[in-house]
C-alpha cells in the first residue's frame, strides 16, 4: 500500500472521535458559564441590603423596643390554623386595639408576610393571612404594638402550629 492510497482511505476530521472529545471539555465549560450567568441574573440577593448603614442605625431602636418588652415581661403564644392566626398576649400594659405580626422567611424577603391582628378581648387577638403558613420552611415571627413601643420575637418551626414569642434579654 502506497502513501497515496493511505491518504485516500483517511476519513475526514469530523468523523474521527478525538476532535469531538477534545472539544467536549470547553463546550461543557461554556454551557456551565451560561447557566451560572442565568442564575445570577434571575434575581437580586435579598440577603444584602442596599441601605445597610441605615439598617445598622435602626438596630439600636429595635434593641430598645425589645429591652422594654423584656423589662415589662411581655410574651405571647401564637396559634396557626390554615390562614387564621390567634395570639394570646401576656402584658401588664393595657391591651392595644391591634397588633402587627410579621412572618419572616429566613432567606427570601419576597416570602415575608405581615398580618394585622385585632383585639378580641382578654388579651386575645385574631387575624387572617392571605395564605396558609407553608410547612416547607420555618419562619421568624415578630409581634409588635402598632405604636412601635415594644417588640417580641420567636420562631415557628417546620410543620409547627404554635409558637411562643418572648422579648430577648
Amino acid at each position: 500500500m502506497s502513501m497515496g492510497e493511505a491518504r485516500a482511505e483517511a476519513r475526514p476530521w469530523y468523523r474521527e472521535p478525538w476532535p469531538w472529545l477534545l472539544m467536549a471539555g470547553p463546550a461543557v465549560v461554556i454551557a456551565a458559564s451560561i447557566a451560572t450567568l442565568a442564575l445570577a441574573m434571575r434575581g437580586g440577593d435579598s440577603l444584602v441590603a442596599g441601605d445597610y448603614y441605615q439598617q445598622g442605625i435602626s438596630i439600636n431602636r429595635v434593641l430598645a423596643r425589645e429591652h422594654l418588652a423584656h423589662e415589662l415581661n411581655i410574651g405571647a403564644v401564637a396559634e396557626f390554623a390554615g390562614t387564621r392566626i390567634r395570639v394570646k398576649l401576656a402584658s401588664p400594659l393595657p391591651a392595644p386595639a391591634s397588633l402587627r405580626l410579621r412572618m419572616q422567611h429566613p432567606t427570601r424577603a419576597s416570602d415575608d408576610r405581615e398580618v394585622r391582628l385585632s383585639a378580641l378581648g382578654g388579651g386575645l387577638y385574631a387575624g387572617e393571612s392571605d395564605e396558609a403558613l407553608p410547612d416547607a420552611q420555618g419562619r421568624e415571627l415578630v409581634i409588635e404594638d402598632t405604636a412601635a413601643g415594644w417588640r417580641i420575637a420567636g420562631v415557628i418551626g417546620r410543620g409547627d402550629r404554635t409558637a411562643r414569642l418572648l422579648a430577648s434579654p
